[in-house]
């Protein structure tokens, strides 16, 4: 049996930028781009923004955050295919933004891809899949909020994850999960104790 050939993700990254060309890509767009890929695909594009080192315009972590929270709802309900709602495929995002993203994450993408293997299947499987979407709605619920320091490390998780997934390698999905969980402590330690306390806490 020949064996399945796993797609380069920053390769669809960069080819997905490439067909949208206009200042503002609705994410419906980018649905329709790439729902034949799957959700782990989805979720790693719509964390992207999030967990690399561009500046986020205010509103857009919510409207990145939503779709994640959709699509992982819609995973551990075991969907086939990904849905978004009519008000939430019509929101835009700057295609600045995305092209920012997208080239300065590619080049990470293109060293994890070299040590991305098999391995660990079960995390892969179709009921670790469905565990996996239960962790990310935990994750997405923080990414969407409005809370300071809630989106990166959690979009790190996602992203992270995902490649995993893709790759059907369970040790990179571990640790993605495993980061999107230290993400959902600090999270939770900003809504107790408030941004400043943290943020001293890990300087320290």
């Amino acid at each position: 049996m020949p064996q399945r050939k796993i797609p380069l993700v920053s390769e669809i990254f960069k080819k997905t930028l490439e067909q949208h060309v206009d200042d503002k890509v609705a994410v419906g767009s980018l649905l329709n781009s790439l729902h034949e890929r799957g959700f782990a695909l989805l979720m790693a594009l719509f964390a992207l923004p999030n967990c690399v080192p561009v500046p986020i315009p205010p509103g857009i972590s919510t409207i990145l955050g939503a779709p994640l929270l959709f699509f992982s709802i819609q995973m551990v309900l075991g969907r086939d295919a990904p849905w978004l709602p009519a008000w939430l495929a019509k929101k835009q995002i700057p295609r600045s933004l995305l092209a920012l993203a997208v080239n300065k994450a590619v080049p990470l993408l293109q060293k994890a891809e070299i040590i991305l293997t098999p391995r660990a299947l079960f995390l892969s499987s179709s009921r670790g899949e469905r565990l996996v979407g239960v962790s990310w709605l935990i994750f997405s619920l923080a990414i969407a909020s409005p809370i300071p320091l809630s989106h990166f490390v959690p979009s790190m998780g996602v992203m992270l994850s995902a490649l995993g997934l893709i790759n059907r390698d369970g040790a990179f999905v571990f640790i993605g999960l495993l980061i999107g969980y230290i993400g959902m402590l600090i999270t939770t330690l900003v809504l107790f104790f408030g941004v400043e306390l943290v943020k001293q806490i890990f300087s320290f």
